[in-house]
């Protein structure tokens, strides 16, 4: 079972998550195509949060943190499992209504379709216009290449 508060050993595993800037893809030209509702915009970063949870290089990064836990004892398996479930259980608490607003004026329809089908990182890069950078602390986010290239002005 897991419990309602974070283990002690993911404490910065979670303040990296929350912190993780996300900068939603920017279309260039909406043109005709009908944005997007905020919930399809939710249910889109939601997703695109969760397959980053599911990545290897973020499991990897969860038992690398576990064995700098305090008492540098490792998790076991079964703890690591229980630990990225609960992540998973606050992703959509992390969604503020400031992202969903920023994806619903800039995400094509489009791009929310292909992050919703997406099963892991390298398809959200590869085919929805996601690119991973460095994020705060060392960890990545992914961000478009639109994006990227305003927040460097």
């Amino acid at each position: 079972m897991v419990e309602s508060s974070a283990p002690l050993e993911f404490m910065g595993i979670q303040a990296r998550l929350s912190s993780i800037a996300l900068v939603l893809v920017s279309a260039t030209s909406l043109g005709c195509a009908k944005q997007p509702s905020p919930e399809e915009c939710k249910a889109a970063i939601v997703h695109m949060m969760e397959v980053q949870l599911d990545s290897p290089d973020f499991q990897k990064m969860m038992e690398e943190a576990s064995a700098a836990g305090p008492g540098g004892q490792r998790l076991s398996a079964e703890q690591l499992q229980e630990s990225a479930q609960w992540l998973k259980s606050q992703t959509p608490s992390l969604v503020t209504p400031q992202f969903v607003s920023q994806c619903v004026e800039r995400m094509k329809r489009s791009d929310i379709q292909c992050t919703m089908s997406a099963t892991t990182t390298n398809e959200l890069v590869e085919k929805c216009h996601w690119k991973v950078v460095a994020g705060p602390k060392g960890g990545a986010a992914l961000v478009s290449d639109v994006d990227r290239a305003e927040t460097a002005r």
